[in-house]
C-alpha cells in the first residue's frame, strides 16, 4: 500500500522517472508555498528548531529522504502495530531489556489493581478470544503454531542457565503438587460417608480412591470388594414379591392395589425400588407407628426390612401414594421452570454484536438420553426463533441461574448433579408406556389390569437385576 502512495504522489509532483538532478531543478524553479506544499505531502521536515527551512536546505533534505525511501511517509502509512513492530527492530539489547522489564512492572500493577469482578471478566475474556482463535485456525496454521511453540519451547530451554534451570524445575514441581492436591481433594468430596445411601454404586456415586486415608471409605471399601451391593436390588425385589403374593392369598385388593401403584410410582419417577422405598418411608418420622405395626404379631417381626416396610406401606393409611410420588418425583424434571440468565456467547457461532446481550432463559424439558450429558432445554424469550431449544449441561445451569427469580429457594439447586443409570431410565420409560396403554385400554377390567400390571413390573425388575448382574436365586 505504501508503494502505490509513493508511487502516486511522484506522479502528482511530476517526478516520476527524474534523477536526482532533474528533481532538484525542478524545485529550484518552485516557490517556496509550491516546495512547503511537496515536502508536506512526502513528510519531510521543512523546519528545524522551529525555523523555516532555505530553499535550497528544503531541496536538499528532500533528496536525502528520497534516496533512503521516504522513511517519515512510510511510517505515517503504518498501522500502530506495524509501527511498534518497526520501533522493536530498531531497539539495541540494553533497550530491549528496559521495555520489557518496565512493561513487566507495569502489567503486574496493572493486575495487583485489579478488583475481583475485573479479573473475572479479564479471563472470561481471554479465554473466550483464545477459543476463538483456535476455533479459526485453518490446518496450517494450527500445525505452524504447534511448530513454532515446539521450536521456542526447546529454544527457550537451551538457552537456560543451571540456575533457572533449576528454578523451573522447582515450579513445574511445584505446579504438579498443586494440580494433584486439587485432584485429591476432588477425590475426597466424593468418597462416601455415614450419609452414603445403600442404592449408590460404587464407582458411579462414590469413589473408593485413597481409601487409606479415611476408615469410613476403607470399610466401604472391605463391603464393595465382596460384590455385596450388588444384592441389594435384587433383595428389595424379592421382598416386593413375596409381599405380593401374600396379599394376593388373603384376597385384600385395596393393599394389593396401593403395593401396585406404588411400583408405578417408582417407575414414574425413574428411581430404583430400593431408593423409592426409602424416599417413600422415612423411616425416622414415623418410627413409632411403624413400630407398633411390626410388634403386633410374631409374623411381622419376623419379616426382614424390605419386606416389612412394604408391607406396611400397602396395609395402613400413614402414608398415601400421593405422598410417596411427591417424595419420588425426579430430581431433574423438579427443575423445571427454573429461570436463567444466559449471555450471548455461550452460543455457538453469535453475532458478535449479540455476545454481550443477556438472553432471559427458562428451563422448558429434560431429555435424559443426551450423550453429551446437556440433559436441560431451554427456551429463550424474545428469541428470534421461537420453536428453538437449546441443551445446556448442569454446570451451564449452575453458572447462570437467575438467583433474584421469584420462588428461587424452592428448586433444589446441588453442587453436581446426582448419577442416575440411563439403561434403568430407558426401561422405566418403556414399562410406563406400556402400564399406560394398559390403563387406557377398554379391554382390561380391574382384575385383569391389576394382574397385568404385577406381570409387568415383576418382569421389568426381573430383567433389571439381570441385566445388571445382580441376580440371586430366588427361594
Amino acid at each position: 500500500m505504501s508503494l502505490q502512495h509513493v508511487l502516486a504522489l511522484e506522479v502528482k509532483h511530476h517526478l516520476r522517472g527524474k534523477s536526482s538532478q532533474e528533481i532538484g531543478d525542478l524545485m529550484q524553479s518552485m516557490s517556496n508555498g509550491e516546495l512547503v506544499a511537496l515536502l508536506k505531502d512526502f513528510k519531510v521536515p521543512y523546519n528545524h528548531k522551529r525555523k523555516r527551512l532555505k530553499a535550497c536546505e528544503m531541496i536538499e533534505e528532500f533528496k536525502k529522504q528520497r534516496e533512503n525511501g521516504y522513511p517519515q511517509l512510510k511510517r505515517s502509512l503504518m498501522t500502530p502495530a506495524q509501527r511498534k513492530a518497526a520501533d522493536r527492530k530498531e531497539e539495541t539489547p540494553e533497550e530491549t531489556r528496559a521495555r520489557q522489564e518496565a512493561d513487566a512492572l507495569q502489567h503486574s500493577e496493572r493486575r495487583a489493581n485489579e478488583t475481583p469482578e475485573e479479573t473475572r471478566a479479564r479471563q472470561e475474556a481471554d479465554a473466550l478470544q483464545h477459543t476463538e482463535r483456535r476455533a479459526n485456525e485453518t490446518p496450517e496454521e494450527t500445525r505452524a503454531r504447534q511448530e513454532a511453540d515446539a521450536l521456542q519451547h526447546t529454544e527457550r530451554r537451551a538457552n537456560e542457565t543451571p540456575e533457572e534451570t533449576r528454578a523451573r524445575q522447582e515450579a513445574d514441581a511445584l505446579q504438579h503438587a498443586g494440580a494433584m492436591m486439587k485432584k485429591k481433594d476432588k477425590i475426597k468430596s466424593r468418597w462416601p460417608s455415614d450419609d452414603t445411601t445403600p442404592w449408590m454404586q460404587p464407582g458411579k456415586d462414590y469413589i473408593l480412591e485413597f481409601h487409606q486415608e479415611n476408615p469410613t471409605t476403607a470399610q466401604h471399601l472391605v463391603y464393595d470388594v465382596g460384590g455385596k451391593w450388588r444384592e441389594r436390588e435384587s433383595f428389595c425385589a424379592v421382598a416386593y414379591m413375596h409381599v405380593h403374593e401374600r396379599l394376593e392369598k388373603r384376597n385384600d385388593i385395596s393393599s394389593l392395589d396401593k403395593l401396585v401403584g406404588f411400583c408405578r410410582i417408582h417407575i414414574e419417577g425413574k428411581k430404583s425400588l430400593l431408593e423409592s422405598l426409602k424416599l417413600a418411608i422415612p423411616i425416622e418420622n414415623i418410627k413409632n407407628e411403624f413400630d407398633q405395626w411390626k410388634n403386633e404379631d410374631e409374623n411381622k417381626r419376623l419379616m426382614n426390612w424390605h419386606e416389612a416396610r412394604f408391607e406396611w406401606l400397602a396395609t395402613t393409611n400413614v402414608i398415601s401414594l400421593e405422598d410417596c410420588k411427591t417424595r419420588i418425583v425426579n430430581w431433574f424434571e423438579s427443575l423445571k421452570g427454573l429461570k436463567l440468565i444466559v449471555p450471548g456467547y455461550w452460543w455457538n457461532n453469535c453475532k458478535a454484536e449479540d455476545k454481550s446481550k443477556l438472553w432471559r432463559c427458562e428451563i422448558e424439558s429434560i431429555d435424559f438420553h443426551d450423550a453429551a450429558k446437556r440433559y436441560f432445554k431451554i427456551k429463550c424469550e424474545d428469541d428470534p426463533y421461537p420453536d428453538d431449544c437449546y441443551e445446556m449441561s448442569y454446570e451451564g445451569v449452575l453458572k447462570y441461574v437467575d438467583v433474584d427469580q421469584d420462588g428461587f429457594s424452592s428448586f433444589d439447586l446441588r453442587e453436581q448433579v446426582p448419577y442416575f443409570d440411563p439403561e434403568y431410565v430407558a426401561m422405566c420409560e418403556k414399562n410406563q408406556k406400556l402400564l399406560n396403554y394398559i390403563e387406557s385400554n377398554p379391554s382390561y377390567d380391574d382384575e385383569k389390569k391389576r394382574y397385568v400390571d404385577v406381570i409387568d413390573v415383576v418382569t421389568f425388575l426381573y430383567s433389571y437385576i439381570v441385566s445388571h448382574d445382580l441376580f440371586v436365586i430366588l427361594l
